[in-house]
């Protein structure tokens, strides 16, 4: 192109820059147009991904959750249920060392 092709192109530029472009007819009303369209789609049954198929697995979900949870319960030693207690023990026995002027 050439320098005056260039200068052209330039003014064009600095003037499609400088010309803020007029919204305010889009966003008129943009909150009721959105609602519409949801409420529409809710009355057509149209849910989207997540808003049928969600609440038509969550009791295989919860399902899955309570079989977990009682296999989990059922399967875990004894000895991991009371290393809660042997460590409340010795969290004991170190604080009585320590206030005896014992501990580190």
């Amino acid at each position: 192109m050439t320098a005056n092709g260039d200068k052209r192109l330039d003014r064009l530029f600095a003037a499609a820059r400088g010309a803020a472009p007029d919204t305010s007819r889009v966003e008129e009303g943009f909150e009721a147009r959105a609602a519409a369209r949801a409420r529409e789609a809710r009355r057509r049954g149209e849910g989207g991904l997540f808003g049928v198929w969600a609440w038509r697995l969550v009791p295989l979900f919860a399902g899955l959750v309570i079989t977990v949870g009682v296999w989990t319960a059922a399967t875990v030693p004894g000895s991991v249920l009371d290393m809660g207690t042997e460590m409340a023990a010795a969290w004991d026995a170190a604080e009585l060392a320590d206030s005896l002027g014992g501990g580190g």
